[in-house]
C-alpha cells in the first residue's frame, strides 16, 4: 500500500486522502508530500479496551459514525477500502461515493483453516501462561475474535457492490458472497528492491530453506515443522531459515519449542527484519518454501519470485494464480509434508531446474508487478465507477 500511495500520489489530477484508525483521543490531520493523512481516533479509554477484548466486542457503529462524518468532509469521488478484515467496509451503501472494496485475504476461509489446524488440549495448557489468560491472549479467546471479525465481513459481503482482486481464488469467493457485485482485477505493487534483487543460485551445502510467515496458527507451522522432520530423519543437511515468527509469539509456543531440541540447528527463528535483511537470505538461499494453509496473494510468494528464485507453494487458495506450476514455482498438496520434502529435494539437488523455475518466475513477477500499469489500470477502475455514479 505504501508503494501505491507513492505512485498514485505522484500522478497528476489525483488528490489522496488516506484515513486510518489509531489510539488517540482527538482526530488528526496531517499533509505530506502532498497526501492528506486522517488519524481517526479510537476514543476507548484502556479499561474499555480490556473489557472489550475479555467480550471479545467491537464498537463498530461508533466507529461508522466517525468515517462517515470524515468522508462527508472531504466529499470524495471515490473510496477505497483495503480489506474486508476490519469494520471500515461497513460504510458502503451509506456514503454518495461509489465505494469498492479492495480485497486481500478473506476471513471465512481464512477462519475455517484457523479452526482445522490440530493443537491439542495438552498443547494449549502448557503453550498459554497465567499472563494470556489474564490479558485475553488465549487461543479461544482468539478465535471468539475471530469469528466476530467474520460476522463483520458478512455484513460488508452484503452491502458492497464493487470489489478489487486479482486471484481466481478472491474472484471465487466474492461472486460466492456477493454475486451481483462487480469485481475488477488489478493487480499489486511491491517494492521496487525485491524486482532489482537477482538470486545468486545457491549450489553449497547445506541446504538453505526460506519461508517468511508471521504468527498466525493458518501459516503453517505445522506443515514446516513436520517437513522439517521429513527432511532431518531421511538424513539431509539443511538449514531453514523462518523470517517474520517471534520467539514470543503463541505460534512458537504452540508449533517450535517443542522441536528444536531435536531440530538443533536446522530451524533458525529471524523474527521481523527489514526488506534489505529479507533480500539478503532470500539472495543467497537455495529455494523459498510458503507452507501456509490459506492465502490469497501472498506478498513473500510474489517478492521471492521478484528476486527470482525458485519457490513452492502448497495449492490453497489463490496461490495458483501466482504460480503456473512447474514453470515458474511449483505447487503441492496441504497437509503432505512428505511430498514437500521430496520436492524440496528435487529442486535443489538440479541447478538447472532451480534456476528455470527462478528465471521464469523473475520474469512473471517483473510482468505481473509493474508499476505504471497497476496505477494505470486502478485508475481506470476509479473512472468506471464515478462515470457509473453518475459523474
Amino acid at each position: 500500500m505504501q508503494c501505491l500511495e507513492s505512485r498514485l500520489s505522484a500522478m497528476p489530477n489525483i488528490q489522496l486522502s488516506i484515513a486510518t484508525r489509531v489510539n488517540s483521543k482527538v482526530i488528526q490531520k496531517k499533509c505530506l508530500n502532498g497526501t492528506d493523512y486522517y488519524l481517526l481516533p479510537d476514543r476507548r479509554s484502556k479499561l474499555e479496551k480490556r473489557v472489550d477484548l475479555l467480550l471479545g466486542r467491537e464498537p463498530t457503529s461508533r466507529w461508522l459514525e466517525d468515517n462517515l462524518r470524515l468522508i462527508e468532509e472531504i466529499d470524495p469521488d471515490v473510496i477505497q477500502v483495503f480489506g474486508t478484515e476490519m469494520d471500515y467496509g461497513l460504510i458502503c451503501g451509506n456514503t454518495k461515493a461509489p465505494v469498492v472494496i479492495h480485497l486481500q485475504g478473506i476471513l471465512h476461509p481464512y477462519y475455517y483453516q484457523l479452526t482445522r489446524v490440530p493443537i491439542s488440549l495438552s498443547e494449549r495448557l502448557l503453550a498459554q501462561g497465567v499472563t494470556d489468560y489474564i490479558k485475553g491472549n488465549t487461543l479461544s479467546k482468539g478465535l471468539k475474535i475471530y469469528k466476530n471479525k467474520v460476522e463483520i465481513e458478512n455484513r460488508i459481503f452484503n452491502k458492497c457492490r464493487n470489489f478489487i482482486g486479482r486471484t481466481d481464488w478472491d474472484k471465487g469467493i466474492a461472486n460466492l458472497f456477493a454475486p451481483e457485485a462487480n469485481y475488477f482485477h488489478c493487480d499489486e505493487i511491491i517494492s521496487g528492491e525485491y524486482l532489482r534483487a537477482e538470486w545468486l543460485g545457491n549450489n553449497s551445502q547445506p541446504l538453505d530453506i526460506v519461508s517468511t510467515i508471521s504468527n498466525p496458527l493458518y501459516k503453517g507451522h505445522d506443515t514446516l515443522i513436520a517437513t522439517a522432520e521429513v527432511l532431518h530423519k531421511a538424513g539431509v543437511d539443511f538449514r531453514w531459515h523462518v523470517i517474520g515468527l517471534a520467539s514470543n509469539s503463541s505460534s512458537y509456543r504452540f508449533f517450535y519449542s517443542n522441536h528444536l531440541g531435536s531440530l538443533k540447528n536446522k530451524i533458525k527463528l529471524h523474527g521481523r527484519l527489514t526488506s534489505k535483511e529479507i533480500i539478503e537470505i532470500l539472495k543467497n538461499a537455495h529455494l523459498y518454501v510458503h507452507p501456509s494453509h490459506i492465502e490469497n496473494s501472498s506478498n513473500s510468494i510474489c517478492e521471492a519470485m521478484a528476486v527470482g528464485m525458485p519457490v513452492i507453494a502448497l495449492h490453497v487458495g489463490g496461490n495458483a494464480s501466482m504460480i503456473n506450476n512447474d514453470v515458474d514455482g511449483l505447487l503441492v498438496a496441504d497437509n503432505d509434508p512428505y511430498i514437500l520434502a521430496r520436492r524440496i529435494l528435487e529442486i535443489s539437488s538440479s541447478p538447472n531446474y532451480s534456476r528455470r523455475l527462478g528465471r521464469n518466475a523473475k520474469t512473471r513477477a517483473t510482468e505481473r508487478h509493474n508499476a505504471d500499469a497497476i496505477a494505470t489500470s486502478l485508475i481506470d477502475i476509479y473512472k468506471t465507477l464515478i462515470v457509473a455514479n453518475g459523474k
